[in-house]
C-alpha cells in the first residue's frame, strides 16, 4: 500500500504516524518531484507524515510542493517561508524535527531521493524488532546535478558491508550513511529544552552531529543495500558546492571539539577524538607546506588555537607527536618533496 494504512479516508489522516519524514528544500525545482515521488512510492503497513520545509525558494519549488500537498492532504505538511531562514543563520532542520510526531524520524533533503520502495519498511521493521538499536542507515548511489554517476564517491567514499556502527566509529569521525539513508528513534521528542537548544546551536555539519547524537542513545545498524541517491552538487547552494575548494581541516577539528564538549556536558559520555584530531592537525600542516598561502595558514592557526585553548588536547597532541616522529617526518617528506 502507498504511504499509509489507507489513503482514502479521514481515519488514515488522523492516525498518529509511526514515522516522520523530514524534507528541507531550497531552489530544488529540478529535483523535488523525484524526492517526493521516492517517498510516496514506499510500500508500508503503517502511517507516516511528510514534513516539508521550503526556505523561501525563488524558483517553482513551493508550487510543486503545493501540488503534492493537494494530492496527499493531512500527510504532507509543508511550511512555506516568505523570508529565507538559512541566510539569517537559523538551522532550518529544526522546523521539521520540532513538529515531528513519529516514533521514528527519517530524512531526505530536497535534491536527494529514495530508490527502493521497501526502504522505509525494512528499516522500521529492524528498529521495531531490535529496540536496543537507536538507528539504521544504508549505502547510497552518488550522482551529480545532471543525474550522472560520480566516479569514486560512494558514501562513505567506498560502499561498506552490512555492519554495526558504534561510538568507536564516531570517534574516528566516520559516518553511518548519508542523510537520505538515515532513520532513527525520534530522539528530539524526548530531549529536554536546554539540551535540544545546545544541540541545534552546535556549529557542526548536519550529518556529523546527527550521527553523534544518535550513537549517544545506541548503535546504528547499517545495511549494505543501496536504497537512495545522494546528489553531489558542485554548483548552487548545496553543502558540497559551498565547501568545494575549502581546506576543511579547520572545520573538522572545530566540529569534534564542539561535539566532544556537548556529549560530556549533556550526556556525561566521553568521546575520545584524540586519534582523529592528531591526524587532521598533521594533515592541516602538510597541506600548508604543500600549498603555502594565507588561507591554509589561517586553518593551521585556527587548529592550534583550539589546541592551546584545551590543555588536554595540547598534551595529547604533544605525546602523539613525540611518540611518532617517523610517521610525522615521512608525511612531511611526502608532502614537501613534490613541491621542491
Amino acid at each position: 500500500m502507498i504511504g499509509v494504512t489507507s489513503i482514502d479516508g479521514n481515519k488514515s489522516r488522523a492516525a498518529a504516524p509511526l514515522v516522520s519524514i523530514c524534507v528541507i528544500t531550497y531552489n530544488h525545482e529540478k529535483y523535488i518531484r523525484q524526492c517526493l515521488d521516492g517517498i510516496f512510492m514506499q510500500i508500508v503497513d503503517f502511517p507516516f507524515e511528510v514534513l516539508v520545509h521550503d526556505d523561501a525558494s525563488p524558483d517553482r519549488t513551493a508550487d510543486i510542493i503545493r501540488e503534492y500537498e493537494a494530492k496527499y492532504p493531512g500527510i504532507l505538511k509543508p511550511i512555506y517561508q516568505t523570508e529565507n531562514q538559512y541566510s539569517q543563520k537559523i538551522l532550518v532542520n529544526r522546523f521539521n524535527t520540532e513538529r515531528a510526531r513519529g516514533k521514528y524520524i527519517a530524512f531526505c533533503e530536497g535534491d536527494d531521493y529514495w530508490t527502493d520502495p521497501n526502504k522505509l519498511q525494512m528499516q522500521v521493521d529492524f528498529l521495531e524488532q531490535h529496540p536496543e538499536y537507536a538507528g539504521t542507515a544504508h549505502n547510497v548511489r552518488v550522482m551529480d546535478e545532471n543525474g550522472n554517476d560520480v566516479p569514486g564517491r560512494g558514501y562513505p567514499w567506498e560502499p561498506y558491508p552490512e555492519h554495526i556502527f558504534s561510538k568507536n566509529d564516531i570517534e574516528l569521525c566516520q559516518l553511518p550513511g548519508q542523510s537520505a539513508s538515515f532513520i532513527s528513534k525520534n530522539i528530539f521528542a524526548s530531549m529536554d529544552g536546554e539540551t535540544k537548544e545546545e544541540y541545534y546551536a552546535l556549529p557542526v555539519i548536519g550529518d556529523q552531529k546527527r550521527a553523534m547524537l544518535v550513537t549517544l542513545y545506541g548503535n546504528i545498524y547499517c545495511f549494505n543495500n543501496i536504497m537512495s541517491v545522494y546528489r553531489y552538487c558542485l554548483t548552487g547552494n548545496s553543502w558540497s558546492a559551498r565547501n568545494r575548494n575549502l581546506n576543511d581541516k579547520g572545520i573538522l577539528c572545530s566540529s569534534i571539539v564542539h561535539m566532544s564538549a556537548f556529549a560530556e556536558t549533556y550526556y556525561h559520555i566521553t568521546l575520545d577524538y584524540g586519534e582523529y584530531f592528531f591526524s587532521e592537525t598533521s594533515l592541516s600542516i602538510l597541506i600548508c607546506l604543500r600549498h603555502p598561502n594565507l588561507e591554509n595558514w589561517k586553518v593551521v592557526k585556527q587548529i592550534f588555537g583550539l589546541i592551546a585553548d584545551n590543555p588536554e588536547h595540547l598534551r595529547a597532541f604533544v605525546r602523539k607527536f613525540i611518540c611518532r616522529p617517523q610517521v610525522v617526518m615521512q608525511r612531511v617528506y611526502d608532502c614537501v618533496i613534490p613541491v621542491i
